[in-house]
């Protein structure tokens, strides 16, 4: 006699659950953070909640938003906003399925570090064993994981086999931690990449990203013994061509309705002229420095009028384009400089600052490195990078004393400008959550006129 199943089907973009009528869950990311408040018609921020933008998007939204590792440090619990809570329970064909979310252990250092004060995230087995463990005394027949974390594997046709796969990767580890049987599947997401294996009897799924292809996990219930009773893992299937499945894959008419105002202030904002024209691009890289990431540290000191210098490497810190020649709009502004983040600052000695630009030379960042309101010079001595700085002309012997304090303004991140390895002089700081933010300090400063000149940085190669 052969037992009768039910087939639940997991078909998600990544850190998104799915089922037939819809969505069910999204789990939250690091990116959902960046834009702090509830922003005005011109699409800078106002003043408020720095988590106004998240919480209205999970309030409007249909479907609750999970987070079951994002903690308020002043109750030491799970975030408490509307429509956001660690997972959720719901009825399927007779069967009840627990979603949980989660998010990356890195997701508070990958936004704006002034838009997440006050939280924290933690370790994500446990919180996800923590929640599983009530959803299965709730009933839940089946445990899915959203999560916004996830891997990269080279190869996808066979679920089994983990050769082409970074099992160092944090949903690998995460996966493995987890007590056999207490989840069924994870939707990872998070690094971009394509993940379709079965990992400590778990299957795993992520799609990619920017919604280029489906991902899809069927799972088969026996409603005899009310468990799992095999998992069908699918490669991610791109969506071009527009099948999939022996179906057309289109626009839903409903979403792209719900859509059109937002796209339309969207596209009205991209086209807002700055009434600037430049009569060439801005390049983010050049050999004694990046002319853009000039730009963006003289914008850095003058909107910080205490300043002594500003320093920034747009290979850490994610200067995506040139900037073009011809009209700036704020578009081709935004696109510089999609992930935006607040000014920081912090005192150094003149010493400090030196080591820290030497390390970045050192590390083959010079091409990124820009600097205002010094000069410096650098050489090589004993096979290392030595810099000196200067207010005035590099020729002439006259450097900032080792021991003088300069106020530095630069990207907010856990490290000066982001640089994962250099000693962190901000100690573990960050940017308040009133500092300037850097796209419109750029903006500002673009619409000033000036001479965008490049510092002054003579070059040297240590063996």
């Amino acid at each position: 006699m052969k037992a009768r199943s039910s087939r639940i089907s997991a078909r998600a973009p990544s850190s998104w659950t799915r089922t037939r009528d819809g969505y069910t869950a999204e789990a939250i990311g690091n990116h959902d953070f960046d834009f702090g408040s509830v922003d005005s018609p011109t699409g800078r921020q106002t003043a408020g909640d720095l988590r106004g933008a998240i919480k209205a998007r999970a309030a409007q939204a249909h479907y609750p938003f999970l987070a079951a590792n994002l903690i308020d440090a002043a109750t030491g619990r799970p975030v408490e906003w509307p429509n956001v809570r660690p997972s959720v329970l719901v009825d399927t064909a007779g069967i009840k399925v627990g979603v949980i979310g989660v998010m990356t252990i890195d997701a508070l250092h990958s936004t704006l570090a002034a838009n997440v004060q006050g939280l924290r995230v933690a370790p994500l087995a446990p919180a996800i064993i923590e929640e599983a463990s009530k959803l299965r005394a709730a009933g839940a027949d089946v445990v899915i994981v959203a999560a916004h974390a996830g891997g990269r594997c080279a190869r996808l046709d066979d679920a089994s086999d983990l050769s082409s796969c970074d099992e160092e990767a944090e949903i690998f580890r995460v996966a493995r931690s987890l007590p056999r049987g207490l989840v069924n599947v994870i939707t990872a997401g998070h690094t971009h990449a394509g993940i379709a294996h079965e990992v400590n009897g778990i299957g795993i799924i992520e799609p990619f990203a920017s919604g280029q292809a489906f991902g899809r996990i069927d799972v088969v219930f026996d409603l005899r013994t009310r468990s799992v009773s095999q998992l069908h893992i699918f490669p991610p299937r791109s969506v071009v061509p527009d099948e999939y499945a022996g179906r057309v894959v289109e626009p839903d008419a409903s979403v792209v309705r719900a859509m059109q105002p937002a796209l339309a202030r969207v596209h009205q904002l991209q086209a807002t002229a700055l009434g600037v024209s430049l009569p060439a691009p801005i390049g983010r890289g050049g050999d004694s420095g990046s002319p853009l990431g000039n730009v963006f540290a003289d914008a850095m000191r003058k909107a910080v009028p205490a300043a002594d210098v500003a320093v920034v490497n747009s290979a850490t810190r994610g200067l995506f384009a040139d900037l073009p020649a011809g009209p700036l709009t704020f578009g081709s502004v935004y696109g510089v400089f999609p992930f935006d983040n607040r000014i920081a600052r912090v005192t150094l000695t003149a010493a400090e600052l030196s080591r820290w630009l030497g390390g970045e030379i050192r590390q083959g960042r010079r091409t990124g490195l820009g600097v205002s309101g010094v000069n410096m010079r650098t050489s090589c001595e004993s096979g290392d990078v030595h810099v000196e700085l200067f207010r005035g002309d590099t020729r002439i012997a006259n450097p900032i004393k080792a021991d003088e304090r300069l106020l530095v303004a630069t990207i907010g991140g856990p490290t000066l400008s982001g640089t994962a390895g250099a000693v962190d002089p901000l100690g573990g700081g960050g940017p308040s959550e009133n500092a300037p933010i850097v796209r419109d300090a750029v903006e500002d400063w673009l619409r000033q006129p000036h001479s965008l000149a490049q510092s002054d940085a003579d070059d040297a190669r240590c063996p």
